[in-house]
């Protein structure tokens, strides 16, 4: 299956459950942002070897997932399309979902699914130009920090203290995929706004005392019968 092709590669990520997400899903939301971004697509573990197969003869698999060293992710498989793209298929420990509420800072807490494209935080992305860190602060987060900030007209981090940290990552709030706060943007030829079982992720925010970030509170939902693992708030888990 060729990954030029925007049917065929939204099949792809349909047959495998699997999202773009990082660099590729900020620039479908700021395009022109990432021009030459590598594509980084996300799965579940038991989705990674279907995925995987679909990358071409040119492979390598090289030393990249030191990059995303990670409680989060279990491997990294990197190759090269016929047209010279680098992609990159990063198998989640847990449900992707885990993976990206991980990442190190609101501004790329954003994806792309085979039928939508969902951007968690727009209000302090996309409207105030700003970003947020989250708790984990080692060199790999400082650079991935300084890089965004340098990216066209920057996205500068913000001090905890001021009030838009405050409003613009909702803290205490339960949040879910697709609620009024994200961007939800439903790909042509779609024919309903529902972001199907990604609804059922939730989780809140805690702001951090004496520090300028932000920490996840959510636990892994895993029961029979589930096709996946959710992410899922502590106050919701409580009830089932």
């Amino acid at each position: 299956m060729s990954l030029t092709s925007a049917p065929a590669f939204r099949q792809l990520l349909s047959d495998t459950d699997a999202v773009v997400s990082s660099s590729s899903a900020l620039a479908f939301f700021n395009i022109g942002s990432f021009v030459g971004a590598d594509l980084d697509i996300y799965a579940d573990f038991a989705s990674f070897p279907n995925l995987a197969s679909y990358g071409s003869t040119d492979d390598y698999p090289g030393d990249d997932s030191l990059v995303y060293l990670s409680s989060a992710i279990v491997d990294v498989f990197t190759f090269m399309t016929h047209a010279g793209k680098k992609v990159q298929v990063i198998a989640s420990r847990l449900s992707f979902m885990h993976t990206i509420l991980s990442f190190h800072s609101a501004l790329v807490m954003n994806f792309v699914t085979a039928t939508h494209a969902i951007c968690l935080y727009p209000y302090l992305s996309f409207i105030q130009h700003v970003n947020a860190r989250a708790a984990a602060n080692g060199p790999r987060e400082f650079a991935a920090h300084v890089k965004y900030a340098s990216r066209g007209s920057g996205w500068p981090l913000l001090d905890q203290r001021a009030s838009l940290f405050l409003s613009g990552l909702y803290l205490g709030t339960v949040r879910m995929v697709g609620d009024k706060h994200c961007w939800v943007h439903r790909h042509s030829g779609e024919p309903s706004t529902d972001v199907a079982r990604l609804d059922r992720h939730s989780w809140r925010i805690k702001c951090l005392p004496n520090a300028a970030a932000f920490a996840m509170k959510y636990t892994i939902l895993r029961r029979p019968g589930l096709e996946i693992q959710y992410c899922c708030d502590y106050s919701l888990a409580s009830w089932m």
